[in-house]
């Protein structure tokens, strides 16, 4: 081992221990805090995703409505005002 100059100090092996221990911890935080990040990252893309699908079912939803309208239309220029019972097929006129 060198000798140690007149402004330098050797520190005890139970600080530097201390130290490593500090230090070590902070590189398994850091770690975690990279993990996190991913995970995040993921779940970001995947939510984009959902938000993307959704609006997609909204705007199915907007033209299933549409063509429905369009067949009440349709019924109703045939057989006059009334109500169709979807279950049954039968259309009740209304006065």
């Amino acid at each position: 081992m060198s000798e140690l100059k007149e402004n330098e100090v050797k520190l005890p092996d139970d600080l530097l221990l201390e130290i490593q221990a500090i230090r070590d911890e902070l590189t398994q935080n850091v770690i975690k805090i990279g993990r996190m990040n991913v995970q995040v990252s993921f779940l970001k893309k995947d939510l984009v995703d959902l938000e993307n699908e959704l609006s997609q079912l909204y705007t199915e939803a907007g033209d299933i409505a549409e063509r429905e309208e369009k067949m009440q239309k349709k019924v109703t220029s045939e057989y006059g005002n009334g109500f169709l019972n979807f279950e049954s097929g039968v259309f009740v006129k209304t006065p």
